[in-house]
């Protein structure tokens, strides 16, 4: 999965400093999936 890693796919250890990186444009729509 990490080639499809970008700015809009990213593993959860990163959420918080993706959050930031949207800025005022957050997604209206998450998408969350785990293995466990």
């Amino acid at each position: 999965f990490e080639a499809l890693l970008g700015p809009t796919l990213f593993h959860t250890s990163q959420f918080l400093t993706r959050l930031q990186a949207f800025g005022e444009h957050l997604p209206k729509r998450w998408l969350v999936l785990g293995s466990g």
